[in-house]
């Protein structure tokens, strides 16, 4: 890659190729400190969708000096946003068959998940374990926990005996759910009371999806279950889908 290949890129990062992106792991790999390279690549393989992503993330994290400028540039509108593809560089038929795939009336149709669907799916797929980690402006903690090493030190609990009895009774409840496994009509109108309130404490309002996949890529699963289960608390109208997630956890370990 020249001088000029590299400022063109700088000036606009929605036109890095595949090519490009080749290129910039190169560079990158010459020149280890060089900001501008590493912050293309970066978006070249957030564009992607690459599995390798997450890992150089944690790469650029450790060769840059201020970590807030860097967690500012990836949760950025520009970085988030999704390069579209021209009209011009879409062959004809894909053209007929999105047009046709529009006018299909089963489209529309809503399709049941069924436990048997669910279960088909690799516990690596319902996690999405080998996609980027969307992180967004809200999750600082979340990039902070992201950028630990995976061998975690034990949290030390301030909390009285008496709320960490009302939190385990509560997981119970959860643990329960996740068994049976029931589904909930979306139709129907839930509570909208705060059922973690009662035994909130400071770590669970920073409790987020994304940090809950963070510590799912970190294989710290038993801090992952437990902040799935948390977040059934402070979303129940999302009960299914995370206790989805929990059971994919469940999955991986016994791999």
């Amino acid at each position: 890659m020249n001088t000029t290949e590299l400022t063109y890129l700088l000036r606009d990062h929605k036109k890095i190729t595949k090519k490009n992106l080749s290129d910039l792991e190169k560079l990158v790999e010459t020149f280890p400190y060089f900001q501008a390279a590493r912050a293309l690549y970066l978006k070249g393989l957030k564009s992607e969708g690459s599995y390798a992503y997450n890992l150089e993330l944690k790469k650029t994290a450790a060769y840059t000096t201020d970590r807030s400028i860097l967690f500012e540039y990836i949760t950025s509108e520009g970085f988030l946003e999704t390069p579209q593809i021209s009209n011009t560089e879409k062959a004809p038929w894909e053209e007929i068959q999105k047009a046709e795939a529009i006018l299909n009336p089963y489209l529309f149709e809503r399709k049941p998940i069924t436990e048997e669907a669910v279960i088909e799916l690799p516990a690596e797929e319902i996690l999405e374990l080998h996609k980027p980690l969307p992180f967004n402006k809200n999750d600082t903690h979340s990039f902070e926990e992201w950028l630990k090493l995976t061998s975690v030190k034990p949290i030390l609990r301030e909390e009285s005996e008496e709320k960490e009895t009302l939190r385990e009774e509560k997981f119970k409840l959860i643990d329960k759910f996740i068994e049976e496994n029931p589904r909930i009509d979306p139709k129907t109108p839930t509570s909208a009371d705060n059922l973690a309130k009662s035994f909130t404490q400071a770590t669970d309002t920073l409790m987020t999806e994304t940090l809950a996949k963070v510590y799912v890529q970190q294989k710290n699963y038993k801090k992952a279950i437990q902040a799935y289960k948390i977040l059934i608390l402070k979303n129940p109208e999302k009960s299914g889908f995370f206790a989805d997630q929990i059971r994919a956890i469940n999955k991986l370990q016994e791999k």
